[in-house]
């Protein structure tokens, strides 16, 4: 009788916007801007042992870009931990291989690699696709 009744179901249809997704996504997500270029400039800037990273290094995946300083102890932390929960998100999904976060210090002086090397681990950051 089952098989029956599973014979007589209509087909199972996936909701696709297709051409629509930018209009679908817009009306959807409160913060979707759609972005036809690249939302960065190219940039070289060292890592927290001083090896170079360009963004071209990332072509093939997502980049997440964002900016801290160590010291601050206003929301700095708070957005380190946002960005976390994000990529714990992110991580949880077969997109974790495409997608790359970098954080820039906006105090490098003070923001020595033994500060950097720490302040992810304290934040929750996975270091598997994150880098300063």
């Amino acid at each position: 009788m089952l098989s029956l009744l599973l014979a007589a179901a209509p087909p199972a249809r996936a909701h696709h916007p297709g051409a629509d997704l930018d209009k679908m996504m817009g009306s959807e997500e409160k913060f979707f801007q759609i972005i036809d270029e690249p939302a960065a400039p190219p940039f070289e800037l060292a890592d927290a042992d001083g090896k170079a990273v360009r963004l071209s290094d990332f072509s093939d995946k997502i980049v997440v870009l964002y900016f801290i300083f160590a010291s601050c102890t206003d929301l700095c932390p708070v957005h380190s931990e946002v960005i976390a929960d994000i990529q714990r998100k992110v991580n949880a999904t077969p997109m974790k291989d495409r997608v790359q976060f970098l954080a820039v210090t906006t105090d490098p002086v003070r923001d020595t690699s033994e500060v950097l090397d720490a302040y992810g681990p304290a934040h929750g950051l996975d270091a598997g696709n994150w880098m300063f």
